[in-house]
């Protein structure tokens, strides 16, 4: 699966190269097609997994909310992630680095619920 992935990208990239200099025009067409491809076949894989994931975790009805917060938080770190890398890739690394600290912040929020439990839960035991 992994294998697949990694050597798709790897050709779309040395095809991207090879083309590139060839002609420079389509290059950006094909390094979108690319992105486009891989990003079908990551979905593709993802989808099965995170079916798998949810029904192995739905029997437990106490973790149902742990896991929304951390499939949120994981979903956060990827969208984020990408769009640094996007933003980097062009030249725009103050926006990257924004987006970056938006993520941060954004997960922080995600988990001050588990914070605030952890923290009634040492009080609780000092009293």
């Amino acid at each position: 699966m992994v294998l697949n992935v990694i050597i798709c990208a790897l050709i779309l990239t040395v095809i991207s190269l090879l083309i590139g200099q060839i002609k420079p025009e389509y290059a950006f067409f094909i390094k979108i097609s690319g992105v486009l491809i891989l990003l079908l076949s990551i979905l593709t894989i993802a989808q099965d997994k995170i079916s798998e994931f949810t029904s192995y975790f739905s029997q437990l009805s106490d973790i149902t909310d742990v896991m929304k917060t951390l499939i949120k938080a994981a979903a956060v770190c990827i969208a984020t992630s990408i769009t640094s890398s996007i933003c980097k890739e062009n030249g725009n690394t103050a926006i990257a680095q924004c987006v970056e600290l938006f993520g941060r912040f954004a997960i922080f929020t995600l988990c001050l619920p588990f914070i605030e439990s952890a923290i009634k839960t040492a009080l609780s035991l000092i009293d």
